[in-house]
């Protein structure tokens, strides 16, 4: 069974492209936030410029009020003649939210509301997510957009925990404080916004997709003065105590400890993208409006709207750098969304055989390396190849095509986890300019599926894979007829009435049932982005570290207890650490062993407490500890830096629940533990299973070069009694 989940889980009512959404006739909800003219803080002067900004781009993006002949595309032409483009309606109701009709068949409505100024207060903002942005359907999108002020201020003690006691906020226009009294009020908290989307990602309508870009300060974990722009920051008074946990979101938290009999408040996650106007360490500046903002838009007129979320990024991040130098957007993937899906919409995008060539710490790099499957004991060595041959990379100005001349040459020197030292071949670069990369080979070796079923049906699917580009990209390929010999994992079972992917090792098919998808193409590309993602997840399962000079494979332990009813159990860490499972704890579930949760009978669970335990070493390392179950990737608790003081160190994280539903008799779950001298910009990695959407964690980013990096696997069998 999945990790229990105690909370009401959202449902989706289409079918998921890799934590993506299908176009389908939604509407699309946007929430704009901004605030020159605050009551107790300095004003700003570009917030409201923001807004006008993005409103201007949706309508043109839209074609609101451009139903043109000239204006459309050939396909939108075609439309139109059929009678399947509408004419522009604008309505406004007493919420101040003003709808437009799109004239596309793909969506609905565009739906905006503004709060400017005074209007931004903290319980607008909170009533507009709710009466608003909560009424989002599965098949809609939701952006919601701030700009205005930025803060931390003292969390509640409850919430210390998680973080340096630190809260990160929007601050609203009635934010005030006394620090007198040493108390503040109507900010908006980093953990008010998480639960307002936990909300709205699990309303009755299911869950829709959700983008967030905030153009303030503190804005790279959730500030506008200088002599020629003015900095998106409010401070907080030092002297202002805690938050009491009640006054979050009208007491959301106390309730929620009181109905789950928790000692410690959880913070929810919900599937969501969010864009960011600059680190933690940064401030976000504003001229004729905010920087970020700016940026984003240009990057995103600049394609027509039509960018995956990793691209934008890249292409916001040059906009920005032109504008003001130490500016550095950031980006996260939440939850099973995948960075790699179109901007605002959520439809697949495709997956990149570009990387990005960054300058970290005086040294070229190249934004691929373990992870993607490169090898880490040899980076002058092909995969593939018998003998020493050099991995060769072109790299290409930012904005230009790969039929376009390549402004220089390289090879790697070094493979670390996500990033790979490259040492230029020919030509130069130049550290304020942008560019990307094109190996010369596949990242990962080959993946080989065997395709089962009469010859009609295997040479349909045949046609469809060689037209879906992402699996060239992901080096997986298709085996038939006489190719069955060949050493393949997985078989695509071909029959009339239903198709299923089988795993080889286990004997059993994937638990997905695609007899109730469309046939045709929607079932086939449906089958094939399952492949894709069973590859991934088997990928990250092997990830190891072969490189012999690395020195953290001996200093790392992972520790496990397992809380059943009564007793504990204790997962060892074994001497041995050079099989493809480093520690395995098998687990029979009784009725005298394990719990039974409420409203679920029948089900046997158990609490998880991970840890890990560093010795020896005194450098900063930084500890990521995977979720792999059901073909999803997710991350527990992302980023656990662990200091350079201490000689010995040890991280904790949050209980996990897990076990067996009352029709299951066996479920296996697997830990994948990272442990890195570098952060990992690791969104890339994670995914939504392939039965049920799950949850992630925050991505940190990558701000120094790699050095040394372990990686190990962690198997859990659990079978019922």
């Amino acid at each position: 069974m999945p990790e229990v989940e105690e909370k009401k889980k959202s449902v989706k009512k289409t079918s998921e492209q890799d934590g993506s959404i299908r176009p389908g006739n939604g509407n699309i909800l946007v929430l704009l936030v901004g605030i020159n003219k605050y009551r107790r803080i300095n004003d700003l002067g570009g917030c409201i410029a923001d807004l006008d900004r993005i409103e201007a781009f949706l309508k043109k993006r839209y074609h609101i009020g451009q139903i043109t002949e000239k204006k459309l595309s050939f396909m939108d032409r075609l439309r139109k003649l059929l009678g399947q483009v509408s004419e522009e309606v604008e309505s406004e109701n007493e919420g101040g939210i003003i709808t437009y009709n799109i004239p596309l068949k793909d969506y609905n409505a565009l739906k905006i509301c503004r709060l400017e100024n005074e209007n931004a207060t903290y319980e607008n903002i909170i009533q507009k997510f709710r009466n608003f942005l909560g009424t989002a359907g599965s098949t809609d999108r939701v952006w919601f957009h701030f700009s205005g002020h930025g803060s931390e201020a003292p969390t509640a003690e409850e919430f210390l925990n998680l973080e340096d006691g630190k809260d990160q906020c929007l601050m609203c226009h009635d934010f005030d404080q006394n620090p007198r009294e040493k108390t503040f009020k109507n900010a908006l908290a980093d953990k008010e916004l998480a639960a307002l989307l936990h909300e709205i990602a699990n309303g009755p309508n299911g869950c829709p997709h959700i983008v967030l870009t905030m153009d303030c300060c503190h804005s790279g974990g959730l500030t506008r003065d200088s002599e020629d722009f003015k900095v998106r920051q409010a401070e907080v008074a030092k002297e202002v105590s805690n938050r009491s946990l009640d006054s979050y979101l009208n007491g959301y938290y106390k309730e929620q400890m009181q109905k789950s009999g928790l000692e410690k408040p959880e913070v929810p996650v919900s599937p969501h993208i969010v864009l960011t106007a600059c680190s933690n360490l940064e401030k976000a500046g504003e001229r004729r409006g905010g920087f970020f903002t700016n940026g984003l838009i240009d990057s995103l007129e600049s394609v027509g709207g039509e960018i995956s979320y990793a691209d934008l990024q890249v292409r916001t991040r040059f906009v920005v750098k032109r504008l003001k130098a130490n500016q550095t957007p950031q980006f996260n993937v939440i939850g099973g969304t995948t960075a790699y899906s179109r901007f605002l919409e959520g439809t697949n995008e495709g997956d990149p055989d570009r990387y990005e060539i960054k300058n970290i710490s005086g040294a070229w790099a190249i934004s691929v390396g373990a992870i993607h499957g490169l090898p880490s004991n040899a980076a002058i060595q092909k995969v593939g190849t018998t003998g020493k041959e050099t991995i060769n990379l072109k790299i290409f100005a930012f904005g230009t095509q790969m039929n376009d001349a390549p402004v220089a040459s390289a090879r790697l020197l070094e493979v670390g986890p996500m990033y790979s030292t490259i040492e230029l071949t020919d030509g130069q670069l130049e550290e304020t300019n942008t560019y990307f990369g094109v190996l010369d080979i596949f990242p990962a070796p080959p993946e080989f599926i065997l395709l089962d079923g009469k010859s009609q049906e295997v040479d349909a699917f045949e046609e469809k894979w060689l037209d879906f580009p992402k699996m060239k990209a992901k080096n997986i390929h298709y085996l038939k007829g006489n190719e069955s010999e060949r050493p393949h994992n997985f078989v695509v079972e071909m029959k009339e009435d239903n198709y299923q992917i089988k795993n080889v090792s286990e004997g059993r098919p994937v638990d997905k049932d695609y007899s109730q998808l469309l046939s045709g193409t929607d079932l086939q590309e449906e089958i094939l982005r399952d492949l894709i993602k069973i590859t991934n997840w088997q990928r990250l399962l092997k990830l190891k570290n072969a490189n012999l000079e690395s020195e953290l494979k001996d200093k790392v332990t992972f520790a496990l207890d397992v809380k059943g009813r009564d007793n504990k159990i204790a997962l060892e860490w074994p001497d041995d650490q050079e099989g493809e499972i480093h520690a395995e704890l098998t687990l029979k579930a009784r009725e005298d062993n394990s719990m039974e949760l409420d409203g679920r009978p029948g089900g046997r669970y158990f609490d998880l407490f991970p840890k890990i335990e560093i010795k020896g070493t005194t450098e900063k390392l930084y500890c990521y500890l995977f979720k792999l179950h059901g073909y999803g990737i997710i991350i527990h608790e992302a980023e656990k830096p662990i200091g350079k003081k201490e000689e010995d160190k040890t991280v904790e994280y949050e209980r996990i629940r897990w076990g067996l539903n009352a029709d299951e008799e066996r479920d296996i779950y697997y830990f994948k533990l990272i442990v890195s001298s570098t952060e990992l910009d690791y969104h890339q990695l994670l995914q939504a299973k392939i039965k049920d959407q799950d949850r992630g964690d925050e991505i940190p980013i990558l701000e120094k070069s790699f050095e040394d990096w372990y990686a190990a696997t962690i198997k859990l069998d659990l079978t019922r009694e």
